[in-house]
């Protein structure tokens, strides 16, 4: 009886190290992830995509309506005037934004434009605990630089 649960304890490890289809293998590495989206991104397109969600923390923070709608005109979900309006309210209650990391994924959003992620620094007194890092993401599009699809965590 031993030897058989030993023997699969053994299988069971072996299966668990083993490479099959479905599994992570040396291909879809953090390192082997940013080659492949560097691949899928020019600069030009990484510049645009960086300036269009910097304008958007500064329009934020300055509560700049006219900014705002501009960014945000391109939206596919939730209406300009809707998001613009939860961001000025946000904006004039004392919320303010700091990026904290920007990852540009390339063209692959069905949208069309260059999809992203987002880590947003969120403080000010309405925020719990007074800060609070919210993961995002969405579709740029460039070079209008716009955003097509923007979702920001709480």
């Amino acid at each position: 009886m031993r030897a058989i649960g030993l023997g699969l304890l053994a299988l069971s490890l072996l299966s668990c190290t083993a490479t099959s289809p479905g599994r992570a293998d040396a291909t879809s590495t953090p390192a082997a992830t940013a080659r492949d989206a560097a691949a899928r991104v020019n600069a030009e397109d990484d510049a645009c995509a960086r300036r269009t969600m910097n304008s958007l923390v500064d329009a934020m923070n300055a509560a700049d309506e006219t900014r705002l709608t501009y960014l945000l005109g391109g939206g596919v979900v939730q209406t300009t005037r809707d998001a613009v309006g939860l961001l000025l309210a946000r904006s004039r209650a004392g919320e303010r934004w700091t990026l904290a990391r920007l990852d540009i994924n390339g063209h692959n959003s069905y949208y069309g434009g260059i999809d992203f992620g987002v880590y947003m620094r969120r403080t000010g007194p309405n925020v719990n605990a007074g800060e609070v890092d919210a993961a995002g993401k969405g579709v740029v599009e460039c070079p209008e630089g716009r955003f097509k699809i923007f979702g920001l965590g709480p």
